[in-house]
């Protein structure tokens, strides 16, 4: 095959597969480096997977594994529909991280199971080197003294409202909450409180509106902040973090910090717009507006009619429920996680 006619071969059969535009236009536009390592998560139809962290734990052993052997692991969820076994034996990807029961194992793939039965990585069955290599890395993981500890982590999946006791950690990722909250001057229980109430602390979690990963950044938000992979946690957390001091930074007028914090999270939940309009509502109809509370008091007359035709209302309809909610909710689940973690 020569060189000018491979990629348009490879795009076609690639869509003819999976039915994914998007995913041709990517493989398009660029090669895969000679160090990178490229990976499926497929394994939503997991038994267990509501049970721990399941895609987590794997995003995280993917990343280990490439980082031992000098490569990087560009990693992405399966898109619905897809069979993302094709994508390796087609050698569009790397590693295929399957369900490790019931896994069908298509002809000309090679499976690697992990000892503690958390994941079944498959490759092509010509690439001998790269399944040796992921055999003896899971081998020496399971082995290692911090597999134990870490393995439970992302096992403990929990309501914090019904957790008893103190213990060492909230979720898998606390080291990255306190890493962004020490940088953006937030209390790292918040940050945690806002992964859990947005994602409950899965790093697949998607929404309606396209918000995506354990911050749910929606796309235009990601853009903006410059997140380039919504799936990886310690971006996402990092940069949620961010947009919250972005929006903190809004409300530098609001003298009392913990007010600024709720109106912070309401931006953060709604956007600045419909909290700046809310504010100069309040301020046009006479109304007090320095506290979060005057403003849950204004929210419902965002319904009328003659509210959503004055000047001061830019980004329309507002119905707020939601968004009183969020802020409530957050600001719980904080004290619990203090209460929980110190």
């Amino acid at each position: 095959m020569s060189q000018k006619r491979g990629p348009i071969i490879v795009i076609f059969v690639i869509a003819a597969v999976f039915g994914v535009s998007w995913l041709s236009g990517r493989l398009a536009s660029r090669e895969p480096a000679p160090d990178e390592l490229i990976c499926i998560l497929d394994v939503r139809r997991h038994a267990d997977t509501t049970k721990g962290f399941i895609f987590g734990y794997n995003y995280y052993l993917l990343e280990r594994y490439a980082s031992e052997h000098g490569r990087t692991a560009s990693t992405r969820l399966a898109v619905t529909g897809e069979n993302a076994a094709d994508s390796v034996l087609a050698g569009v990807a790397d590693i295929v991280v399957l369900p490790y029961e019931g896994a069908p194992v298509p002809e000309g793939m090679r499976i690697v199971e992990s000892p503690d039965s958390m994941c079944i990585w498959g490759v092509r069955e010509s690439a001998v080197e790269l399944s040796r290599e992921a055999a003896k890395f899971l081998e020496r993981w399971c082995a290692d003294e911090a597999h134990d500890s870490t393995l439970a982590v992302f096992l403990d999946v929990y309501n914090p409202y019904y957790r008893r006791g103190v213990k060492s950690y909230i979720s898998p990722y606390d080291s990255l909450f306190k890493a962004a909250g020490e940088a953006h001057g937030f209390d790292w229980h918040l940050v945690a409180a806002i992964a859990y109430q947005e994602s409950n602390f899965r790093i697949e979690a998607s929404s309606r509106k396209g918000a995506e990963g354990l911050m749910q950044l929606t796309p235009v938000t990601a853009k903006f902040v410059g997140l380039e992979n919504v799936l990886d946690p310690a971006q996402n957390i990092e940069h949620g973090t961010a947009y919250l001091e972005r929006m903190w930074r809004h409300f530098h007028s609001v003298r009392d910090p913990r007010e600024r914090l709720k109106f912070s999270l309401a931006s953060y939940n709604a956007g600045y717009g419909h909290i700046r309009d809310c504010i100069n509502y309040a301020r046009f109809a006479g109304k007090p507006h320095a506290k979060w509370d005057d403003i849950v008091e204004i929210i419902p007359e965002f319904n009328m009619e003659h509210v959503q035709a004055l000047d001061t209302v830019k980004t329309g309809r507002f119905r707020g429920l939601e968004t009183i909610a969020y802020v409530d909710g957050i600001l719980s689940l904080e004290k619990e996680f203090n209460r929980i973690c110190p």
